[in-house]
């Protein structure tokens, strides 16, 4: 907004273009057409496919997480590495079960609090809440721009169209129609893993779609989207994607401060495995998650679930077999 008195025509933009972008970094979205800003975008991540994003052994999510940073941070370089030790993601956390769009969300968000000046969104493609439409419409508005990455989370096997394949993430680098009469989209996904997919592939929107509304077999929920983007200049959330954002990045400038730091006690210093619920144990695990985010000044450790279990001489056959009510 312009200051009582000043118009368009009164502002050296040359000279503000450089004071909010100086040299080196990225291009001024708002300035770029729609297709060169597109183009751009491609070319900036096929221009990171030199470093090295070969995914070690089912590590895809944290590969993926390194690759997007490292595109909307660049020239800074974040690595895999990087993502294990800032996110304290223990290997057998990673690599056994695989991570979940959530989890994986977490670890991004802890990352982004460490980095600075990045925030995360996740979208989860929970059933009916999000249309293919606009699916579409978030695709085109998420591409266009130099200040945010798409990551997705999918079945290859559905958005391959193989016979195999389970669930995977890569970003979302390029899209354009398709020119065979459909309404469909021609996705480019930049590749984590090029040794067996090749640095690039394509897809097609309505595969890609339906392959992030398949259901993680462990969490038994969608798969979906994580952004990751500036927090100077990038819009927050995706055009006809509101829905299915429920995700908080405690470490968003947006967010009021006092609220951030009141959110950061019950994410930022956990142990990321510590609080995965088991069956039946939600209010054991709640309870611990409070008193941990309550305490972590004082105490400077964490209440575990187990702790609380073991304190009180809780049967653990009996706490398994139903939920427990509110007063117990």
């Amino acid at each position: 907004s312009m200051p009582s008195g000043v118009s368009p025509a009164d502002v050296d933009y040359a000279k503000l273009i450089d004071h909010l972008w100086p040299a080196g970094g990225p291009t001024p979205p708002k300035l770029l057409g729609a297709e060169e800003a597109r183009l751009l975008r491609r070319d900036s991540l096929e221009a990171m496919n030199s470093l090295d994003f070969q995914q070690p052994i089912n590590c895809c999510n944290v590969t993926a997480l390194a690759y997007a940073f490292s595109v909307v941070l660049r020239p800074k370089v974040v690595t895999v590495n990087d993502i294990f030790h800032v996110a304290r993601l223990p290997a057998s956390f990673v690599t056994h079960d695989g991570m979940t769009l959530a989890e994986t969300f977490n670890a991004a968000v802890s990352v982004a609090a460490t980095l600075g000046s990045v925030f995360v969104e996740a979208f989860h493609f929970d059933g009916d809440l999000v249309e293919y439409d606009s699916f579409k419409t978030a695709l085109l508005e998420g591409t266009l721009r130099l200040d945010d990455v798409l990551v997705a989370n999918f079945s290859v096997r559905i958005a391959r169209q193989e016979g195999h394949g389970g669930g995977h993430f890569a970003l979302i680098s390029h899209v354009e129609p398709d020119g065979s009469g459909t309404d469909d989209l021609i996705v480019t996904i930049s590749e984590v893993h090029p040794i067996k997919y090749g640095r690039t592939w394509t897809c097609s929107s309505r595969h890609l779609f339906e392959a992030m509304l398949d259901k993680d077999g462990d969490a038994k929920r969608a798969r979906g989207l994580i952004r990751i983007g500036r927090s100077a200049t990038a819009q927050r959330g995706l055009p006809g994607l509101a829905r299915v954002q429920k995700s908080v990045c405690y470490c968003d400038p947006v967010l009021d401060p006092m609220l951030g730091q009141w959110l950061a006690r019950f994410v930022a210093p956990l142990p990321p495995d510590l609080f995965q619920m088991v069956l039946n144990l939600g209010g054991v695990t709640a309870a611990a998650l409070a008193l941990t985010g309550l305490a972590i000044d004082a105490a400077g450790g964490c209440v575990s679930p187990d702790d609380i279990m073991r304190a009180l001489g809780l049967d653990y056959s009996t706490m398994l077999r139903h939920v427990s009510t509110a007063e117990e």
